[in-house]
């Protein structure tokens, strides 16, 4: 706003410069007309010309001049008002960005809250195994491993468990439904010789969505005693 009043007082100042010395010029010229009327009276058309050519000139130039600064005046005007508007959309742009960062943030928290969300539910419904690798007998050079599984989640269908060594499968069952705290005992024999130091037990199964659940639980051998394994479960 101030600068938009000092460019109205500028062109303002330039129109009154030329108002006034027009007007000085005009009454110098009509003094000089009403002197010398019977002097310009018997002037040739030629003559009239110079001197209205003469009067005039000095005021046309001025005339120019004025509005040369004039339009250097709207010029930079022009110029500051494009300024402005190039600010206004940098800032606009600049706000633009900021929402819309906002706006994806949001999406990413709202996403992940979703999949947390999921989450806790799929581990409310899913089934999860613990394996107990304590306790067995021995017979001679003969080890009876006992091993119980133990449902400490929710109901699981479709039940595969698989222990193994490496590629040496040493069990596998299917149990077709393994109800909550339902649990399972059953033994592996192996010679004392040939006793594992690690297996793996691969369970797989199917939540009562029907989705399914793969629980990887690894049993390292005790060293102190020859029927006991800690269990780990590893599942990624």
């Amino acid at each position: 706003m101030a600068g938009q009043n000092e460019y109205e007082s500028r062109l303002s100042t330039y129109g009154k410069i030329g108002v006034s010395v027009s007007l000085i010029i005009a009454l110098f010229f009509s003094g000089y007309f009403i002197s010398e009327w019977e002097h310009i009276k018997a002037m040739t058309p030629n003559e009239f010309g110079d001197l209205l050519a003469g009067i005039l000139g000095p005021l046309a130039l001025l005339w120019l001049v004025l509005g040369f600064f004039q339009q250097g005046e709207e010029l930079r005007q022009s110029v500051r008002a494009l300024e402005l508007q190039s600010e206004e959309l940098r800032n606009s742009v600049t706000q633009q960005a900021a929402l819309v960062e906002v706006t994806r943030e949001q999406a990413q928290a709202e996403l992940a809250a979703l999949h947390e969300e999921r989450q806790a539910r799929r581990a409310a419904t899913s089934p999860r195994f613990t394996i107990h690798a304590n306790g067995g007998s021995r017979s001679g050079q003969i080890l009876k491993q006992s091993i119980a599984l133990h449902n400490v989640g929710a109901m699981a269908s479709d039940v595969q468990v698989t222990i193994k060594t490496d590629d040496l499968v040493h069990f596998e069952r299917f149990f077709s439904v393994l109800e909550e705290g339902s649990r399972q005992n059953f033994s592996l024999d192996y010679q004392i010789d040939d006793r594992p130091e690690q297996m793996t037990v691969s369970i797989t199964s199917r939540n009562r969505f029907g989705e399914e659940v793969a629980q990887i639980i690894r049993l390292n051998a005790d060293q102190e005693n020859l029927l006991s394994f800690s269990s780990v479960d590893i599942t990624a």
